[in-house]
């Protein structure tokens, strides 16, 4: 009998599934100027939401992220009680929407700073639908829990 290695494929198997996880977050990463004067800020991981673009280390929320574009968006609102039939009516109800551009982004708010000190608070999240467009430079998000919209601007600056 002869003796397979299974560790080129573990190996493999491992680097597809990093590669999709990272290409989950497309088009997110990066500085966006916010429609009501904040700023937030996306790595790979975390975002970092100041309410001035000017001064970063003031007044702000972070923490992690989940970030869903197309079909894995609209997966995870309807996992999470959104009836699919509601979300695919939306997106036929106006042609400048596709599913390609929809979006859901989840904001786990673990972090608050008011001023420049850190505030205890339990953990919240917050849960945002729309859309990105504009080559993934406009992001009009509607937030779920507190009825807000939300207009973000990528920024040219360099994360930091």
């Amino acid at each position: 009998m002869k003796k397979t290695n299974l560790l080129p494929i573990l190996i493999l198997i491992l680097a597809i599934a990093l590669t999709a996880c990272s290409e989950n977050k497309t088009g997110i990463e990066g500085e966006w100027l916010v429609s009501d004067g904040s700023y937030i800020i996306f790595t790979t991981e975390t975002f970092h939401w100041a309410r001035d673009e000017y001064e970063l280390n003031e007044d702000y929320y972070a923490g992690p992220y989940e970030y869903y574009r197309g079909e894995d968006a609209i997966t995870y609102l309807t996992e999470n009680g959104f009836l699919e039939f509601t979300i695919r009516r939306y997106l036929e109800s106006d042609e400048r929407y596709s599913t390609e551009e929809f979006v859901c982004l989840v904001l786990q708010f673990e972090t608050f700073v008011h001023g420049t000190i850190e505030e205890p608070h339990e953990p919240y999240s917050y849960t945002h639908y729309g859309f990105i467009w504009e080559e993934d430079t406009q992001l009009w998000l509607d937030n779920i829990d507190a009825e807000i919209m939300y207009t973000f601007f990528k920024q040219e600056k360099g994360v930091e």
